[in-house]
């Protein structure tokens, strides 16, 4: 579930304070992966998406499994991953890639470290705050796990809310 707009810190392009957002959404769409797929160890991933489910703005493109930007506005994208191997040492990692960067201080770059649960199955997610966009930008999301061995993600969720300016 996203949050109240009134408690979130927004961006612009060069880290500037902007105006929040209109209070309605006006785009909204998902990209799902409801199969395995296997991740070598300590390599950044990006997830192969199966299909989408729904998709307001016709940002979703499953031929290269990204959110593509075409106009302006406000956007935050979130992501889910559901692993196997949770007993396996070392982190997850799931990483919101905007326009290509890897870098992993960037603001436009979400990355969250999770340890590995104790279970199978466990969700992680991570989200971007709400920042300014324009026609050309994309985000990927990429999964690294450090288990020493190859792990499964059996499902994964890729999403945005887009609000115009």
């Amino acid at each position: 579930m996203f949050v109240s707009l009134k408690k979130l810190s927004i961006l612009g392009g060069t880290g500037e304070s902007v105006s929040p957002p209109p209070a309605s959404t006006i785009g909204v769409g998902s990209m799902l992966r409801n199969t395995p797929q296997s991740f070598v160890d300590n390599v950044y991933t990006l997830v192969d998406f199966t299909t989408t489910d729904g998709d307001e703005k016709n940002f979703l493109n499953e031929s290269n499994n990204r959110i593509e930007i075409t106009e302006s506005g406000y956007i935050k994208v979130e992501v889910y991953a559901k692993g196997q191997g949770g007993n396996a040492n070392g982190q997850r990692v799931a990483a919101i890639r905007f326009n290509g960067s890897s870098d992993e201080n960037s603001t436009r770059n979400t990355f969250l470290a999770i340890p590995p649960p104790a279970i199978d199955n466990t969700f992680v997610r991570t989200a971007t705050r709400w920042f300014n966009v324009v026609p050309g930008d994309y985000f990927e999301f990429y999964y690294k796990q450090n288990s020493g061995s190859t792990l499964d993600v059996e499902a994964a969720w890729f999403a945005y809310q887009f609000k115009g300016v």
